[in-house]
């Protein structure tokens, strides 16, 4: 995975919606079942970042909460 790609994931994950996030995810699982292992790394990667965005909009409501 270049560079630019990486780019573009990351400015997808600024746009996505929760929902487009949980879609993606289950998407790239089961890529990751189906593909070639030299895919896998790229695939493993990409969801890496898609559940950390996941858990840091978690992570965000859950303090906005306490703060209210």
């Amino acid at each position: 995975m270049d560079k630019e790609m990486i780019r573009q994931i990351l400015a997808w994950l600024d746009a996505a919606t929760d929902e487009e996030l949980e879609h993606k995810q289950q998407e790239l699982k089961r890529l990751i079942k189906r593909c070639a292992s030299d895919r896998k790394s790229d695939l493993k990667f990409a969801l890496r970042l898609v559940e950390e965005e996941i858990v840091t909009r978690q992570d965000v409501m859950n303090f906005q909460r306490r703060g209210e």
